[in-house]
Parts: structure tokens; C-alpha cells; sequence
């Protein structure tokens, strides 16, 4: 309870924007955190808050606020426990949080960035390591990039790559979607020796 609130044992708010999302999940009737995922910048731990109306928050510790969602025509949607959803200002497309609408800017994608890691099996193989956001709006030139201001907005130059997390850890997967209506079930990727060049960049088919 404290982590998920952003309180120290002595009830003491920590982190603001935590407390906050929670403290809107509980009276939303949304606070079952189960299949949340958090957001957060590619080997840290710092990542993306927000609460209703509000743009997005680089924070530290960030939380487990999200869920990915099948939108319409292969595109997602990112929802936080309120229900609003991950959306992008007019005209300066920062990330906030609006309600669900059918607009472009809540219409997301996820480019998988392609890198090595070490399997549960202990084999190292290139697979899934992180991703780049990029939205209907926008499209694939920009992405969702962490400002110095502790913002986010879609921006070409310096473009962030971002690991998507369950609570455990455990980096999400498109598989976690769930089959698609008519899909063909994608194999695990091979296991290769991993030369530790510079990560590939592959566009994410989630039909």
C-alpha cells in the first residue's frame, strides 16, 4: 500500500503524483491495479504520471498507472486507473491525460526496439527490449520524448526509448494484448548470439 500510494509508513506523501493517481483510482472504483503497467525511460526508473486534465510527469518511482487496450483499426489506447486516456495537447503535443475520444491523439502506436537480452532459460538472444511511442496524429517521424522541464511531448530530435513494465517487472509484450480476431499467433523469436550492436528498430504489427 505505501509504493502504490507514494506514502512513507508514517503516512508522509512522497511522491505527489503517485498519491494523487491513486487516491483518484479508489474514487473512481478503479483501484485494482491488476494488468497495470508502468512507463518508464529505458533503464531507469524514472517514467510517466499523470492525473486527470493534466499533462504528463517524468517521476521517479514511477507508477503502475497504465493499461493497454486494443483501439480501433490496430491502433491502441493507454488508459490510466480514471479511465481517461493518454492524449496529446493542441497545438504544443505534450502527453496528458483527457477523456476517451475518437481523435488521433489517442491513438497510439508502440515501434519495437529490437536489442539482446538474457531469456528465463538463461539463453542471451535478441529480442524486445523497449519501445518508441508514436500517435495517429503525429505519426512515426516524432515520438514521446522526456523534456528537461519534467514533461513529455512528441518530438523528432532525441526521440526516447521506453520499457513498458508489469508490476513484477517483467518487460509487456505485445502478446499481452491478447489474440486479435483472425490473427496468426507470432513465434518466439530465435535465439541468436548477440553481437551488442546498435538496437534495431522494427514497426510493431499488432493485427
Amino acid at each position: 500500500q505505501q509504493a502504490r500510494f507514494g506514502v512513507d509508513v508514517g503516512g508522509v506523501v512522497l511522491d505527489q503524483a503517485k498519491f494523487d493517481g491513486a487516491i483518484q483510482a479508489v474514487k473512481a472504483g478503479t483501484s485494482d491495479d491488476s494488468g497495470r503497467v508502468r512507463i518508464v525511460l529505458k533503464g531507469g526508473d524514472k517514467g510517466l504520471a499523470a492525473a486527470a486534465g493534466e499533462q504528463f510527469k517524468i517521476v521517479s518511482s514511477a507508477p503502475h498507472q497504465w493499461k493497454i487496450q486494443r483501439g480501433p483499426d490496430n491502433w491502441l489506447r493507454i488508459t490510466a486507473a480514471d479511465g481517461q486516456c493518454a492524449d496529446l495537447t493542441n497545438p504544443g503535443q505534450h502527453g496528458t491525460l483527457a477523456p476517451e475520444s475518437d481523435v488521433s491523439g489517442q491513438h497510439w502506436s508502440l515501434e519495437e526496439v529490437i536489442g539482446c537480452k538474457t531469456h528465463p532459460d538463461g539463453a542471451v538472444g535478441k529480442g524486445i527490449v523497449a519501445y518508441r511511442l508514436h500517435t495517429m496524429w503525429t505519426g512515426t517521424g516524432v515520438a514521446l520524448t522526456a523534456l528537461d522541464d519534467g514533461t513529455a511531448k512528441m518530438q523528432a530530435e532525441g526521440a526516447q526509448e521506453w520499457e513498458i513494465q508489469h508490476e513484477g517487472g517483467q518487460l509487456w509484450m505485445p502478446r499481452d494484448l491478447g489474440p486479435a480476431p483472425g490473427a496468426v499467433e507470432r513465434p518466439e523469436p530465435e535465439i541468436a548470439v548477440c553481437t551488442f550492436a546498435e538496437p534495431e528498430i522494427a514497426v510493431c504489427d499488432f493485427g
